[in-house]
């Protein structure tokens, strides 16, 4: 294990997460001297740590494998989930260690949740920080997914080939790094066109700012129980309602866009997949609104819409009360939250790339019933998939499935009840941040106890990490002196 390596990058990330905090230290010392002091002590812990690894790791060694990968991603998700809580624990006592740790990872994997019953009370410095803690965490996913991710297994690196900008004889810039680049900015660009378009629509800096970070990064994350229904403009709504299509849209495709190229969208399966993924759920749920009399038609297709567009690409936007939706409407929305996004955008859940090539695969296992000697191979996009690739997708799938149902099974044990305990779970895999029944309310997660919290914080660590990051650490291979890594 080549720990200099790890310890460099962990530096370089505290040091990054210390800037975080600047805005919010600034806004503290000019307005709300009483916190100041929390943000210096959260930027000192950081600070002193990435002060202490840059003298004992000593020389750095530039050789890594996948365990240095692995382990950066790890450590640098857990301990950045921990830094976040110091901020709460300094200035807001009645706010408990768990709780805190809620909170920072909630906003750190942009799911959403809240632990804190009254949000919209928290201090302006509180508020900026969790704003700009969201759009940080959607960038860094992007980061980690393209950097690191493809190192682990043949399925991973599949999925980011074919995603980034130049695929094959395609490449749009000569190395991935380039491309990485060109994600980032993409993205960064999509975050200023949005936050303009909010300002002429009349919203104040920190509401648009809010709106803005909410919906490009699918946090979600609005300081008002009322999310983004709480902007009564119609403009606004089609402005946020578009930018969370965007934010669910592998980010390198709108840079083609950008670039001129307009045969981007038609020749990108995963997006027509996810174009037609919303548009069935959309007529699915309507239908069931409309059958089940719980609207007319009108505003079953309002609803319907909003809330598949929400959940697909994990916002978790509450346009409307799910709760009292009638169970096949509910299901849906379950199966698509937790299928999620494209690839290299700030959704999270499982990806459309893999349900389109776990659904071809389990297809053509189908058609080998009644042609056991015909050959069937998986493509995507024109070209043939790999089988080792398609054995990774399954591998992830059924992975997916057992830790989704172990969590379940855990916090069943808290008393909650069935629906409670999956929305729960599938909300904070997907990294949706919106849960049902008794967690949907005001209070829900705030009242639940430090069980469910816990188990909330290993649920979103485990689905934004895509589940192995974190598990392979429970592996004695892993820390051992094998070379097959």
């Amino acid at each position: 294990m080549n720990f200099s390596y790890v310890a460099y990058v962990l530096r370089k990330l505290y040091l990054v997460y210390s800037l975080v905090l600047l805005p919010s230290l600034v806004i503290a010392v000019a307005k709300e001297t009483e916190y100041v002091g929390a943000f210096v002590v959260g930027m000192l812990v950081p600070l002193g740590i990435a002060l202490l690894l840059r003298f004992c790791a000593g020389r750095v060694s530039w050789q890594y494998s996948m365990k240095e990968s692995i382990l950066v991603i790890a450590l640098g998700w857990l301990s950045v989930c921990f830094f976040g809580a110091i901020p709460y624990l300094v200035s807001l006592p009645q706010v408990g260690v768990v709780t805190a740790v809620f909170e920072s990872t909630s906003m750190w994997t942009t799911t959403g949740l809240t632990a804190l019953p009254n949000l919209e009370d928290l201090p302006l410095s509180f508020q900026v920080w969790r704003i700009f803690g969201h759009w940080c965490g959607a960038v860094g996913i992007i980061v980690l997914f393209s950097t690191f991710l493809p190192k682990m297994t043949r399925g991973k690196e599949f999925i980011l080939g074919s995603e980034l900008p130049g695929r094959g004889t395609e490449r749009t810039l000569p190395k991935i790094r380039d491309s990485i680049a060109v994600v980032i900015l993409t993205f960064f660009a999509m975050t200023l066109v949005e936050f303009g378009l909010l300002l002429l629509g009349g919203l104040s800096v920190l509401d648009a700012l809010n709106l803005t970070v909410a919906t490009v990064g699918t946090g979600g994350l609005c300081f008002n129980s009322s999310g983004i229904m709480q902007f009564p403009s119609t403009y606004v709504a089609l402005v946020g309602l578009f930018f969370m299509l965007v934010g669910g849209t592998n980010f390198s495709l709108w840079f083609k866009l950008w670039r001129g190229d307009m045969q981007a969208i038609k020749e990108d399966p995963e997006h027509r997949y996810y174009i037609g993924l919303i548009l069935l759920g959309t007529a699915v749920v309507s239908l069931t609104l409309w059958m089940q009399d719980v609207y007319d038609v009108a505003d079953s297709l309002h609803y319907g819409f909003m809330m598949v567009l929400s959940y697909t690409s994990t916002t978790g936007f509450a346009f409307a009360d799910v709760g009292g939706w009638p169970e096949g409407a509910k299901l849906v929305l379950l199966v698509l939250l937790s299928a999620g996004g494209c690839s290299a955008s700030a959704a999270g859940g499982f990806k459309i790339i893999r349900c389109v090539i776990l659904t071809k695969a389990l297809k053509g296992e189908l058609l080998k019933i009644f042609n056991p000697h015909g050959v069937y191979v998986v493509k995507y996009g024109g070209k043939a998939v790999q089988t080792d690739v398609v054995a990774s997708v399954v591998r992830f799938f059924l992975l997916y499935l057992l830790t989704s149902f172990v969590l379940v099974l855990a916090a069943s044990f808290s008393g909650l009840n069935l629906i409670d305990c999956v929305s729960m779970v599938a909300s904070c895999m997907s990294s949706t941040g919106s849960a049902w029944g008794y967690l949907g309310t005001g209070a829900g997660f705030a009242g639940a106890g430090y069980y469910v919290q816990g188990l909330a914080i290993i649920s979103m660590l485990l689905g934004r990490l895509e589940i192995t990051t974190l598990l392979v650490l429970l592996s004695s291979d892993f820390w051992g002196r094998r070379k097959n890594w």
